[in-house]
């Protein structure tokens, strides 16, 4: 991982101590998602939704497929989607790339983009795409609602085995405005804080790295 972010994530590490009670509820049944399928020594595979897979299940994803390599932990893949298909958010894209991540555009009507956390780690492709898209798995799974309205479009997701909703205020809401990208920034400390909290979570309490 880039000196960067390594230095972002370290400072996060700082505030999971600033995560309210109710929030960690959410995030230990995650957590205890991640830790039955890994008792049971089998592919954990975590779905992040959004209505248009744009932003927030995007940042999810990524901040927690950060934490599965920061942490060691090799055995979870990340995915995202939505109810439907927009394009990757170009704000979101520049707070990333702010904080230390590197993104390339492979282009297109729907661009697809390389994000990657460092030399040594294979990037995700990220792009919009509805969450039952043939890039998505289809078995072994949890889905994660990241806004109200997927939560309310999607309320039964087939072969889903674990369903948990993790709402996040959606930065759109400001755009054009002074507050903008303080806003994004907001956001995206916000679900890195989670999702690192969740990973780091997992590590300690299944007692072995590999």
């Amino acid at each position: 991982m880039n000196t960067k972010l390594d230095w972002y994530i370290k400072e996060i590490e700082s505030d999971f101590q600033k995560i309210s009670e109710s929030r960690k509820v959410i995030l230990l049944q995650l957590n205890n998602y991640l830790l039955r399928k890994y008792k049971k020594r089998e592919k954990i595979n975590l779905i992040f939704i959004c209505t248009h897979n744009s932003s927030r299940s995007h940042l999810a994803q990524i901040w927690a497929s950060a934490g599965i390599n920061y942490y060691g932990l090799n055995s979870i893949k990340t995915f995202s989607g939505g109810t439907s298909i927009t394009e990757f958010n170009k704000r979101v894209i520049n707070i990333l790339r702010k904080v230390g991540y590197k993104i390339n555009n492979l282009t297109g009507n729907n661009p697809h983009y390389r994000v990657s956390f460092s030399k040594n780690i294979r990037s995700l492709e990220c792009f919009s795409k509805k969450y039952d898209s043939l890039f998505n798995p289809n078995k072994n799974f949890a889905t994660i609602m990241t806004c109200s309205n997927a939560n309310e479009s999607c309320p039964f997701i087939p072969k889903a085995e674990e369903r948990i909703f993790l709402p996040y205020d959606d930065p759109k809401l400001f755009d054009g405005t002074i507050g903008e990208e303080k806003y994004y920034e907001k956001t995206c400390k916000k679900i890195a804080t989670e999702m690192l909290f969740v990973m780091k979570t997992f590590q300690k309490n299944r007692g072995v790295i590999f």
